[in-house]
């Protein structure tokens, strides 16, 4: 798994999400009418493509598994705290929101222009929409993050045993040197000193 390409694999999928949470929480069953009533045709078409990308890192974290059950996987540590991925996920996928938004005001006669465009007629739904959306993907990478490392340990389990340990996702041989005592390794660490020879005088 590849954290630094999974983000942009799952965010046109989030932008989407958002888009049609909008109108759920705006209309409730009536959101499919007021779509087609705003000219958005495009969603169907949308929501495949959004649904291949987002099977990219949902693949990738099937092959990170396999890595970690053979000792191959590499996971750095995550840049962002929790929170602090949250945070950013939910002003990218709001600021993606308006995006769209946008684009549809250029290429939909139907869809009214300016501010009301964008946050009318319920659009201000987005931003909540867009913080459900940012906790799911935290929450989704995390425990992708948690999978691949529970994968690793019983592969780590025999590697101790075994006297070697896992430094970054790769078996690195561990010098364990059992503690000797100089006599016992056969190099004492200072030799005896030399007796000098007895000398008799005669009286």
């Amino acid at each position: 798994m590849r954290p630094g390409w999974s983000g942009p694999a799952i965010f046109p999928g989030g932008v989407l999400a958002v888009h049609e949470l909008r109108y759920l929480l705006a209309y409730g069953a009536d959101a499919g009418h007021e779509l087609h009533a705003h000219g958005d045709t495009y969603v169907g078409t949308a929501s495949l493509l959004a649904g291949l990308l987002v099977a990219i890192p949902a693949v990738g974290v099937g092959f990170g598994v396999i890595r970690a059950r053979r000792g191959n996987a590499s996971l750095r540590r995550a840049r962002l705290r929790p929170w602090q991925s949250w945070l950013v996920w939910a002003v990218l996928l709001t600021v993606g929101f308006c995006g769209v938004e946008g684009l549809e005001m250029v290429f939909e006669s139907e869809h009214p222009g300016g501010f009301a465009g964008v946050f009318g007629a319920g659009g201000w739904w987005a931003v909540p929409a867009a913080v459900g959306v940012a906790a799911v993907f935290t929450l989704a990478r995390r425990g992708a993050r948690a999978l691949v490392r529970l994968a690793a340990r019983p592969r780590r389990r025999r590697a101790d045993r075994a006297g070697t340990g896992v430094v970054s996702g790769d078996p690195v041989r561990v010098d364990r040197r059992a503690r000797q005592t100089p006599l016992a390794s056969g190099a004492a660490g200072r030799a005896p000193p030399r007796s000098r020879p007895v000398v008799h005088h005669s009286p």
